[in-house]
């Protein structure tokens, strides 16, 4: 359906892409069909009574952002309890 995605980053770069898919769970950068249902989604009735919110197609990116800044904080919290 939709074969072309504009893409701004470093799509060929090799050394950007290998330490952009480390911090995805899924191992990989997305695939642009990957994007498809989403787009479907938000073009169809189906969301016709969406008026905002936030669709996040990213591999798990933000996921595991969330679940390390969760762990780094924790750990502090912890550590300053028992410091004291």
């Amino acid at each position: 359906m939709f074969r072309k995605v504009l893409f701004f980053g470093k799509k060929n770069d090799k050394k950007f892409v290998e330490q952009l898919s480390q911090r995805i769970p899924l191992g990989r950068m997305a695939k642009p069909y990957e994007f498809n249902g989403a787009i479907v989604y938000l073009c169809s009735n189906a969301s016709s009574f969406v008026t905002g919110h936030n669709l996040v197609v990213d591999g798990g990116r933000t996921i595991w952002w969330a679940n390390y800044n969760f762990k780094i904080k924790f750990f502090l919290l912890i550590n300053n309890a028992y410091s004291k």
